[in-house]
């Protein structure tokens, strides 16, 4: 009995780094309290750090941190930083006094 529960935990081991090996953080640009994370062509994460310590513990949305790999652009031009997908385009930027930081673009105007 001892064995066949120490396989099947080591079983679970390799099941499990085998389905991390595909994913990963998709973590597409941080800087000193802003962080993005590309989930899928059509969803982004914006996360704001005051003291730039951002939380990488589970949460009710993020219960995993770790993505299937996504195709994207990351561009920066002056303040601007912008994210390309497939379905959409975020630019974000970078001046704590401007009202509209922020501006998602549909995949019409893309």
């Amino acid at each position: 009995m001892k064995k066949l529960i120490l396989i099947l935990c080591i079983l679970q081991g390799v099941l499990l780094s085998l389905r991390a090996q595909g994913e990963q953080q998709n973590i597409a640009y941080t800087d000193n309290n802003v962080r993005f994370t590309v989930i899928s062509d059509g969803t982004l994460r914006l996360e704001y750090a005051p003291d730039g310590k951002f939380v990488d513990d589970k949460s009710f949305i993020a219960v995993d941190r770790l993505y299937p790999q996504v195709d994207y652009k990351l561009k920066t031009r002056g303040a601007w930083i912008e994210i390309t997908t497939s379905k959409m385009k975020m630019r974000y930027k970078k001046d704590p006094l401007c009202k509209n930081r922020y501006h998602i673009i549909t995949p019409q105007k893309i």
